[in-house]
């Protein structure tokens, strides 16, 4: 086969050429998924594969998760259809934390630290939330770490003229970590001018 109809038949299969896709997701779902480390260029591509699209059509597929822009096949960005996106997760996500190994490893994340940010993000995330990924690393900033590792997460709500502290412990915490943790919380209390009071359970 000539290597003229050899690029003939890659663009017609690709849908460059001949019949276009209808909507975004079509277009991605042909694909199975779609390189998108550049948000602007990849959008593009796919708006060469979709007619009578313009730009802000697919900012609102994306918006309306009809399309998902996350980490698939390799660590980077990756456009994959909401239809497609759990079956290649379950597919590919051992491969990509084998290779994201020794940066887990310098980070200090370990197997039992990743489910319960896993947790926290699930958490937040819950009853049809949609937060943006700095929403996200904040419902992250309730972690408590000790000792290196995460030993909770905490919750402060006003009473009053009154501050509650809320912690939630993952482990049995020791008393010198206590300690430490009623520490801090009187030391918001100081910066808020506001007397604070700290009520621990084990989850």
């Amino acid at each position: 086969m000539k290597s003229s109809e050899i690029d003939r038949r890659r663009m017609h299969n690709s849908r460059l050429t001949g019949r276009s896709f209808d909507t975004p997701d079509q277009a991605v779902r042909w694909h199975g998924a779609m390189q998108a480390q550049d948000y602007v260029p990849a959008k593009w591509s796919v708006g060469q594969r979709a007619g009578n699209l313009v730009d802000e059509d697919l900012d609102s597929a994306r918006a309306a998760g009809s399309i998902i822009r996350t980490h698939v096949l390799r660590p980077t960005w990756h456009f994959v259809a909401r239809d497609d996106v759990r079956w290649m997760l379950r597919l590919t996500s051992p491969r990509v934390h084998q290779h994201n190994g020794p940066r887990y490893r310098q980070l200090g994340l370990d197997d039992k630290t990743l489910a319960r940010c896993e947790g926290s993000i699930a958490s937040a995330l819950g009853g049809g939330n949609h937060l943006t990924r700095n929403a996200i690393a904040g419902a992250l900033n309730s972690l408590v770490l000790m000792n290196g590792g995460i030993a909770g997460h905490w919750t402060r709500t006003l009473r009053g003229n009154s501050i509650k502290v809320e912690f939630l412990s993952y482990v049995d915490p020791k008393r010198g970590a206590q300690r430490a943790l009623e520490a801090a919380a009187a030391g918001l209390g100081r910066f808020l001018g506001r007397p604070v009071t700290v009520e621990t359970s084990r989850l």
